[in-house]
């Protein structure tokens, strides 16, 4: 086998994968996905995919062209003549129409006749609560409070199947069938292991049982689809999330929203849309799914490439002559740094706090060796992923949002500026006390530190989104203790409330 080449377009938005094979120059159109068109948002405007058609033939089996009315779907036309081998992942054209897709007013997918969906209804949280198909067979979700999903009943014809989600502990129809591990999952009805073999993305590409024997092989297209599966024997795939396939359902449940790997697609607006308003809130990971993953449905991210951005961009400000809050913050283009971040596993979603801290690590700078390039980063990121992983424990975490964080931090830069003026006014009065001079520089390196620990918290605030804000402090804290860091006195910002 032969790892797949990328193509990518002027926006860096991907176009084309072309695949696995025992010969690249034999057959260039095996397991190809070429995307033909986005629109000015993003949005996918035509989709080709190849792939197995027979026990030994390959071709095209989806050939899409989507229509939209703003960036919502509409309908999909697919004009391709093969169907995938053995009834295999691929879109299937079931009508059609000019209004095939339909939305509510909170921009939540209501209707997809080419799945036979006549209605899907949500609640208050935009999670879908049922979904009905036109032979009247039913799904049904049933949420806790914090929208984690505790039970689905799918009712096929006069089958009903009810799995219920206990934690770590899957049952289904009533009995337990499995225990989720962090390396794989244990089957209750033996209590045999067996472990997961992932990429960089966290998708499970090979299932192994205890004694080391293949179970389950996948592959994936760019955008999730599945090919060459040689079995199937647990629903966990495509950056380890679980995919329904009943009735040809075929959604990625990522927990924030439902994902249709056929057209590259989510359901549902983006929970944080607001942080990138400049693309679509329906498209994957920025049409880089190679290099970026979304592990929740909210905001997609890759900490290790976030890192290595964000601390050359610092790097090359102070280079340019830039200090303090214009070299880490006023001058960086957080865009770049959120859209360019390889994902090391998929697993910790903790680890989008710990960018700050492993950038600073990266790129070090201290007042006496100005600033310098560390060489390792992969390993840098690591360590820094792994401490911060442990220094934030779960026990710490609270419900409150970085901007209360942020909050805290503007009012310690408050005081901590205070406290400098006051110990200002004390050596003016006393001009030749040792004793307040040394108060004053005092005075003054707390408030650098402050203030480094206010302009993270700005950065995280307004770069990474909503957090918990124990996490937020307890990284900066960290990082500004641990490395040392230092900005300028001159700087203007200090003197700001």
């Amino acid at each position: 086998m032969y790892p797949p080449s990328y193509a990518y377009n002027i926006r860096n938005r991907l176009t084309a994968s072309c695949g696995e094979g025992s010969s690249l120059s034999a057959n260039v159109n095996r397991f190809t996905e070429q995307i033909t068109g986005y629109d000015k948002n993003g949005n996918i405007l035509g989709l080709k995919r190849y792939g197995q058609t027979g026990t030994s033939t390959y071709g095209l089996f989806d050939n899409l062209t989507m229509t939209l009315s703003g960036n919502q779907l509409k309908s999909v036309d697919d004009v391709a003549t093969f169907s995938a081998y053995n009834n295999g992942f691929e879109f299937r054209n079931g009508i059609t129409s000019s209004q095939e897709y339909d939305y509510d007013k909170n921009g939540n997918l209501t209707q997809d006749l080419n799945k036979d969906i006549s209605k899907i209804e949500y609640n208050l949280l935009n999670l879908p609560l049922k979904v009905t198909f036109k032979d009247g067979s039913t799904f049904n979700y049933i949420y806790g409070g914090n929208g984690v999903k505790l039970k689905t009943i799918h009712k096929i014809g006069g089958t009903t199947t009810t799995t219920e989600y206990c934690s770590n502990v899957i049952y289904e129809n009533g009995i337990a069938k499995r225990l989720l591990t962090e390396v794989g999952y244990i089957t209750l009805s033996d209590k045999k292991s067996h472990y997961y073999l992932q990429d960089h993305q966290g998708n499970n590409r090979v299932v192994i049982n205890e004694s080391g024997s293949v179970e389950e092989v996948n592959h994936y297209y760019p955008f999730g689809g599945l090919y060459t599966n040689s079995t199937n024997v647990q629903p966990y795939k495509y950056n380890g999330k679980e995919l329904d396939t009943k009735k040809g359902l075929n959604w990625y449940d990522y927990g924030a929203r439902m994902y249709d790997a056929a057209v590259g697609r989510w359901h549902a607006v983006d929970p944080l849309a607001e942080k990138y308003y400049e693309v679509s809130p329906y498209i994957y990971c920025a049409n880089d799914p190679v290099k970026n993953v979304d592990s929740d449905g909210r905001w997609f991210w890759a900490a290790a490439g976030a890192v290595i951005d964000y601390g050359f961009q610092v790097y090359d400000n102070y280079r340019s002559g830039k200090s303090g809050y214009d070299a880490w913050v006023g001058n960086v283009n957080f865009v770049s740094v959120g859209l360019s971040a390889i994902n090391p596993t998929g697993k910790l979603k903790i680890a989008k706090t710990f960018i700050v801290e492993a950038a600073k690590e990266t790129i070090s700078y201290t007042a006496n060796e100005g600033l310098g390039i560390k060489d390792d980063l992969k390993t840098i990121a690591t360590n820094a992923l792994i401490s911060t992983t442990v220094g934030v424990g779960a026990g710490k975490l609270t419900e409150s949002s970085s901007n209360k964080a942020l909050e805290n931090a503007n009012k310690e830069m408050r005081t901590a500026n205070q406290n400098v003026r006051t110990a200002r006014s004390r050596v003016d009065r006393r001009p030749n006390s040792e004793s307040k001079r040394i108060q004053l520089e005092t005075a003054k390196f707390d408030a650098q530190k402050t203030r480094i620990k206010q302009v993270g918290t700005q950065m995280l605030n307004s770069t990474i989104g909503q957090m918990n804000s124990n996490a937020v402090e307890e990284i900066i804290t960290r990082g500004v203790d641990r490395f040392n860091l230092k900005m300028d006195w001159n700087d203007e910002e200090y003197k700001k409330p």
